[in-house]
């Protein structure tokens, strides 16, 4: 099978490496990995499990048109892909290149050689025009802007490209699966690719007028802001 490992990237318009697995021979397996490493890190909270969880929940609510569900487990990320491994072989594995912390950069590392050591193919792709590892700036400006222009790419619409949900839930069987359910009765903002879309054109219908004049000013600048940051940062919105 080939795997797409979600990270920062839950939707599927626009979405290279999804797009690129649907190119390859082999079925497909959307994978998604809660890392107990990131729950008490200072820089995660309770907050953004429950903005991922949200944001999960819709993708497989539209995934379930193609037959398919993205299978989300609990555990380390190198553990994780050594047990699927095991269980179903894999072949190909594509991913975008997560801009992150020193922690995901590490685990991306790890991944990565142990990949190569078992001579599967892998595939990254480039993160919101953030290109890295680069030894200099030269080229960046030019590179940032052919790839912001690139076409948008489509949502998969073959549910023949994907493994079926019901193999998937018996891989369920052999892993730790967490617990998507969030308050339904939080006040903050709720994840997912419809809500992000609903909060940008209520800006650009709205709030953008005064953006410029009150974005600066931290009352005004509650009703004129884009609300747009989560959705960005956790790939809802491209």
């Amino acid at each position: 099978m080939n795997v797409v490992w979600l990270k920062k990237d839950l939707r599927l318009e626009d979405h290279q490496p999804l797009f690129e697995a649907q190119n390859s021979s082999g079925k497909i397996l959307l994978l998604y990995i809660f890392e107990p490493e990131l729950f008490n890190d200072p820089h995660y909270s309770k907050r953004h499990f429950d903005f991922i969880k949200q944001s999960l929940i819709e993708l497989q609510i539209e995934l379930s048109k193609l037959h398919t569900q993205i299978l989300i487990v609990e555990g380390k990320a190198i553990d994780i892909f050594k047990k699927l491994h095991d269980l179903h072989p894999i072949k190909k594995v594509f991913f975008h290149q997560e801009t992150g912390i020193n922690i995901t950069y590490n685990r991306d590392k790890i991944i990565n050689n142990w990949l190569q050591s078992e001579h599967i193919t892998w595939h990254e792709y480039v993160w919101n025009g953030v290109f890295r590892g680069r030894k200099n700036r030269n080229t960046w400006k030019n590179d940032w802007y052919t790839f912001m222009e690139s076409e948008v790419l489509p949502a998969p619409t073959n549910s023949r490209a994907f493994i079926k949900y019901s193999e998937i839930e018996q891989l369920e069987n052999y892993f730790s699966i967490p617990n998507l359910k969030t308050n339904s009765t939080s006040l903050f903002q709720k994840g997912g690719t419809k809500t992000g879309l609903r909060y940008l054109n209520s800006f650009l219908e709205e709030r953008v007028i005064n953006y410029s004049k009150h974005i600066s000013k931290p009352e005004l600048g509650r009703k004129s802001c884009s609300r747009l940051s989560p959705y960005i940062t956790w790939g809802n919105l491209s």
